[in-house]
């Protein structure tokens, strides 16, 4: 990273830790700079963003019906909520 922008190599890397909001402002910031810019990597974005979109719709949809799995999902909501 250069001056506070990074190629798309290090871009793609941080494509889900940006999309998890797991990165610091600034990187966050770093991100959607090389993004604005670069046509490429806005569609692999773009891509994997919709398809984040459409698993958490799915995911929505989904009623557990044995407690085991309600409780399994309860666990596994808290744990993403570890920092």
């Amino acid at each position: 990273m250069l001056f506070g922008f990074a190629n798309c190599k290090e871009t793609l890397a941080q494509m889900n830790a940006y999309l998890d909001r797991s990165l610091t402002p600034e990187e966050m910031q770093i991100v959607r700079r090389h993004v604005r810019i670069c046509h490429a990597c806005a569609l692999k974005f773009a891509e994997e963003e919709k398809l984040l979109e459409e698993t958490r719709a799915k995911m929505a949809r989904i009623q557990p019906e044995d407690p085991m799995i309600a409780r399994l999902s309860e666990v596994l909501a808290e744990a993403g909520r570890l920092p």
